[in-house]
Protein backbone atom coordinates (compact mmCIF):
# COMPACT_ATOMS: atom_id res chain seq x y z
CA UNK A 1 0.00 0.00 0.00
CA UNK A 2 1.42 3.55 -0.88
CA UNK A 3 2.49 5.76 2.09
CA UNK A 4 -0.14 8.27 0.91
CA UNK A 5 -3.08 5.63 1.92
CA UNK A 6 -1.67 4.95 4.86
CA UNK A 7 -1.56 8.27 5.93
CA UNK A 8 -4.84 8.76 4.70
CA UNK A 9 -6.20 5.54 6.46
CA UNK A 10 -4.42 6.91 9.83
CA UNK A 11 -6.11 10.04 9.35
CA UNK A 12 -9.88 8.66 8.83
CA UNK A 13 -9.54 6.55 11.65
CA UNK A 14 -8.30 9.64 13.94
CA UNK A 15 -11.57 11.62 12.65
CA UNK A 16 -13.39 8.38 13.35
CA UNK A 17 -12.11 8.31 17.04
CA UNK A 18 -12.11 12.00 17.60
CA UNK A 19 -16.26 12.16 16.61
CA UNK A 20 -16.76 8.90 18.74
CA UNK A 21 -15.11 10.99 21.83
CA UNK A 22 -16.88 13.99 20.58
CA UNK A 23 -20.39 12.51 20.48
CA UNK A 24 -20.24 10.12 23.71
CA UNK A 25 -23.58 10.98 25.67
CA UNK A 26 -24.19 13.54 23.08
CA UNK A 27 -27.80 14.05 21.42
CA UNK A 28 -28.73 15.65 17.69
CA UNK A 29 -29.99 18.39 20.08
CA UNK A 30 -27.27 18.73 22.19
CA UNK A 31 -25.16 19.51 18.74
CA UNK A 32 -27.36 21.80 17.03
CA UNK A 33 -27.54 23.91 20.48
CA UNK A 34 -23.41 24.23 21.16
CA UNK A 35 -21.71 25.67 18.09
CA UNK A 36 -18.16 24.79 19.20
CA UNK A 37 -18.86 21.09 19.39
CA UNK A 38 -20.78 21.40 16.21
CA UNK A 39 -17.81 23.16 14.23
CA UNK A 40 -15.19 20.32 15.88
CA UNK A 41 -18.17 17.76 14.41
CA UNK A 42 -18.21 19.06 10.99
CA UNK A 43 -14.41 19.90 10.84
CA UNK A 44 -13.73 15.80 11.56
CA UNK A 45 -16.12 15.00 9.29
CA UNK A 46 -14.53 17.23 6.48
CA UNK A 47 -11.36 15.75 7.04
CA UNK A 48 -12.97 11.77 7.28
CA UNK A 49 -14.53 13.23 3.80
CA UNK A 50 -11.39 14.52 2.30
CA UNK A 51 -9.04 11.66 3.54
CA UNK A 52 -11.57 9.47 2.26
CA UNK A 53 -11.86 10.91 -1.70
CA UNK A 54 -7.68 10.53 -1.46
CA UNK A 55 -7.66 6.64 -0.88
CA UNK A 56 -6.90 4.05 -4.23
CA UNK A 57 -9.91 2.64 -5.88
CA UNK A 58 -8.42 -0.81 -5.26
CA UNK A 59 -8.31 -0.14 -1.32
CA UNK A 60 -11.97 1.40 -1.61
CA UNK A 61 -13.16 -1.78 -3.53
CA UNK A 62 -11.99 -4.31 -0.41
CA UNK A 63 -14.48 -2.44 1.81
CA UNK A 64 -17.68 -2.52 -1.00
CA UNK A 65 -20.34 -2.22 1.94
CA UNK A 66 -18.79 1.24 3.24
CA UNK A 67 -20.72 4.77 1.08
CA UNK A 68 -17.52 5.94 -0.40
CA UNK A 69 -19.13 8.32 -2.75
CA UNK A 70 -21.25 9.66 0.53
CA UNK A 71 -18.30 10.15 2.41
CA UNK A 72 -16.74 12.71 0.22
CA UNK A 73 -20.18 13.83 -0.61
CA UNK A 74 -20.53 15.47 3.22
CA UNK A 75 -17.18 16.87 2.87
CA UNK A 76 -18.64 19.09 -0.06
CA UNK A 77 -21.97 19.84 1.83
CA UNK A 78 -20.38 20.99 4.66
CA UNK A 79 -17.64 23.32 3.09
CA UNK A 80 -20.47 24.56 0.15
CA UNK A 81 -23.98 24.40 1.85
CA UNK A 82 -23.36 25.13 5.27
CA UNK A 83 -26.27 27.57 5.85
CA UNK A 84 -28.36 23.92 5.39
CA UNK A 85 -26.07 21.21 7.63
CA UNK A 86 -28.66 20.67 10.18
CA UNK A 87 -30.43 17.17 8.55
CA UNK A 88 -27.37 15.82 7.26
CA UNK A 89 -25.73 16.38 10.57
CA UNK A 90 -28.49 14.12 12.09
CA UNK A 91 -27.73 11.77 9.59
CA UNK A 92 -24.06 11.16 10.16
CA UNK A 93 -24.63 11.25 13.80
CA UNK A 94 -26.07 7.44 13.71
CA UNK A 95 -23.15 6.69 11.58
CA UNK A 96 -20.40 8.42 13.04
CA UNK A 97 -21.41 6.92 16.74
CA UNK A 98 -21.73 3.09 15.24
CA UNK A 99 -18.43 2.07 15.24
CA UNK A 100 -17.57 -1.61 13.94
Amino acid sequence: MEDRAVYRLRDIIDAIDQIYLLLEGKTFADVQKDRILRAAFERFLEILSEASRHLPAELKAKAPETPWRRIGDIGNHLRHAYNRVDAEIGICMPMAISRN
